[in-house]
């Protein structure tokens, strides 16, 4: 982590996050404005006529792992993680929706 920095890690984090948060927005989920959040862990806030028991299952079958937390979700993403994992997320949400 040192050697990365901590901001060198926020700012990939934000890279790989960017355009799959804007399309989430576009579903109707809700998310805080990039300036006012962490890139490397932040809530979803999921729209209220979404199937949580079908969302659960399609994540599943997609190996796409995210904490709930009732109405929302918790993404933790990492260096390992690449903007096709986000899009990944995305289309399983939208499949859903």
């Amino acid at each position: 982590v040192i050697d990365w920095t901590p901001k060198a890690i926020q700012d990939y984090c934000r890279s790989i996050s960017y355009k799959a948060t804007q399309q989430l927005t576009d579903l109707g989920c809700q998310i805080e404005h990039p300036d006012d959040r962490t890139h490397h862990l932040f809530g979803v806030k999921l729209p209220k006529h979404i199937d949580l028991k079908q969302l659960k299952t399609a994540l599943q079958k997609q190996h796409i792992y995210v904490s709930f937390r009732g109405q929302y979700i918790r993404i933790s993403c990492h260096l390992y993680n690449t903007e096709k994992d986000f899009q990944t997320l995305v289309n399983c949400i939208a499949s859903v929706i």
